[in-house]
């Protein structure tokens, strides 16, 4: 629930996901956990934490991006994301400090 982790019906476990909010345009990295979810139309599943980051609001339902990473990079940027988390909850979080943990939009 507190960690940035997702689950995706066919991902295989440990694989590492860029989420991009179409609503908010916020983008997190999570680890594939879980299967899931079982709904049709809905290709992704996030943790209350990864949900909160992005601003999805509590209908829980938005459109998203979701780009697959190299497991070496994917790795060393949840590491960073989660560290945040750690250190400064998940309300904390500001628009400059995802960019600082991602890098600007688009690399």
């Amino acid at each position: 629930m507190l960690g940035l982790t997702a689950a995706h019906r066919s991902l295989p476990f440990n694989t590492y996901v860029q989420v991009t909010s179409m609503a908010s345009g916020r983008r997190l990295v999570v680890r594939i956990n879980d299967r899931g979810p079982f709904v049709r139309g809905r290709i992704i599943d996030l943790s209350y934490a990864a949900a909160k980051i992005l601003d999805i609001p509590r209908a829980g339902v938005v459109p998203v991006r979701i780009e697959v990473l190299e497991a070496a990079r994917g790795e060393r940027l949840h590491r960073r994301q989660t560290e945040l988390v750690r250190s400064r909850g998940v309300r904390g979080w500001s628009q400059r400090e995802l960019e600082q943990t991602l890098g600007p939009k688009g690399s």
